[in-house]
């Protein structure tokens, strides 16, 4: 009869193996425009082949638009915003866990998306067992009856450039997965602008950018930047997704809000925001 040392030796065996699993992957579906990248490693983070959640089933750009980036950004908006979160990465840092970005492609040629789409991606997502649904893009709808249900965003945890608006996006514009993107469902990004004056102090100030969509559901922004066409939240969506991955592996791979906002806290720094009156904890990158 075995004794209870040993079998308690075999369940901490078998739990120790149970938490740190060498196959261990954190996979991010990052749904956008049209991109340039397939299939390419780069150390511990994979990028898998564009998907097209279009009308032609096309994720990736032609060779020709694809050299010729900067006449064509705003259809590579996806491209650019992959770029910035590869750039990011710190490709020399060890983690437990392997990472797998898988591209996604909402919009057609034209520019246009539509629900179809939309739905087209997320049946792509679960099909692959992605777990991060990554975007700084998002379906626009005019009314409340029309915005997509919260329950497709089940089992999903929201990555997301909170949005600014600016043509097409209004006041009344609703953004999908932005609107339905609470403590529940994932985190909104978004910038905040540099004063001209502050307080010579260690802290770290500025203010928020009026234009910023879903400014009451950020709690994390960075400081306001332009790489061509990329700029605003979908760059700071980007600096963040980054962060994450260098930072905050183990939190993402548990896939708990708590836990990736623990390791926000830890890894960013206060901002305090000199227009905004309500006393909220807002975190910056350092």
């Amino acid at each position: 009869m075995l004794n209870s040392s040993f079998i308690l030796i075999l369940l901490l065996g078998f739990l120790s193996s149970c938490t740190n699993r060498p196959d261990q992957i954190i996979k991010i579906g990052l749904v956008d425009s049209f991109f340039c990248l397939h299939d390419i490693k780069y150390g511990q983070i994979t990028v898998a082949k564009a998907f097209g959640a279009n009308s032609t089933d096309d994720g990736i750009a032609k060779s020709t638009k694809c050299l010729k980036l900067k006449k064509y950004q705003r259809r590579l908006h996806g491209h650019l915003v992959l770029k910035k979160v590869l750039d990011e990465i710190d490709h020399k840092r060890k983690h437990s866990q392997k990472v797998y970005i898988y591209p996604i492609n909402v919009f057609e040629k034209n520019g246009q998306q539509s629900m179809a789409n939309w739905n087209k991606a997320l049946a792509y997502i679960r099909k692959n067992n992605i777990g991060y649904l990554v975007t700084a893009s998002g379906h626009l709808s005019e009314t409340n009856e029309q915005i997509m249900p919260k329950s497709l965003l089940k089992d999903l945890i929201v990555l997301a450039a909170s949005g600014n608006r600016i043509y097409p996006v209004t006041e009344k514009t609703f953004i999908w997965p932005q609107h339905h993107t609470d403590d529940s469902a994932g985190l909104l990004f978004g910038h905040y602008l540099k004063p001209s004056y502050a307080p010579k102090d260690d802290k770290e100030y500025g203010y928020v950018d009026q234009t910023l969509k879903y400014f009451d559901k950020v709690s994390y922004l960075t400081i306001n930047a332009k790489e061509g066409m990329l700029k605003m939240s979908s760059y700071a969506l980007a600096k963040y997704t980054a962060h994450l991955i260098n930072h905050c592996s183990k939190e993402l791979d548990s896939r708990s809000l708590k836990d990736i906002r623990a390791c926000l806290k830890r890894t960013t720094k206060g901002l305090t925001l000199l227009n905004v009156k309500e006393k909220r904890d807002f975190r910056t990158l350092k």
